[in-house]
């Protein structure tokens, strides 16, 4: 019970490394290996490779495994999280701008939501809201349309 609370409340990987540390001392080989298949399912380790670590000959054998596999979450986290981050704050940023329009242009405004929500980049976001202040409505959409999801960084 001890291990499940410790990777459920694992603020960051290097947290998970002592609840996993338990499943090394039990010698009951058959619950060592359903508590690493659950530990392995609650961390999304892809299920080919629970699989084949959780069926290994040894323990010591997983935990080299789970040691060279566990080198590379900080940055897998790092960059769910960031990506994450991106996703919301474009989201945001779609709605302000639509919000914004509706103040400037009314009812046309609704013109714009399908085009701002295939842009794909936080730059063109910004450079559209500085077009908002300026452009008429047709103008907007005209850029909007010219630039679509072009990436610029």
């Amino acid at each position: 019970m001890s291990m499940m609370i410790g990777l459920e409340s694992a603020a960051v990987p290097s947290d998970l490394v002592a609840p996993l540390l338990f499943l090394r001392g039990l010698p009951e080989r058959d619950l060592a290996g359903r508590m690493l298949g659950w530990a392995l399912r609650r961390l999304d380790v892809d299920v080919g490779t629970a699989e084949e670590m959780r069926t290994m000959a040894s323990l010591d054998e997983f935990w080299s495994q789970l040691e060279e596999t566990a080198k590379g979450w900080p940055e897998q986290f790092r960059a769910e999280g960031r990506a994450e981050g991106i996703a919301e704050g474009m989201a945001a940023q779609r709605a302000s701008l639509r919000e914004q329009a509706a103040l400037r242009f009314g009812g046309s405004a609704e013109r714009l939501a399908p085009l701002l929500d295939r842009v794909d980049s936080p730059t063109r976001l910004v450079e559209i809201g500085r077009w908002l202040m300026v452009d008429t409505i047709d103008e907007l959409v005209a850029k909007i349309e010219a630039a679509g999801g072009t990436r610029v960084h």
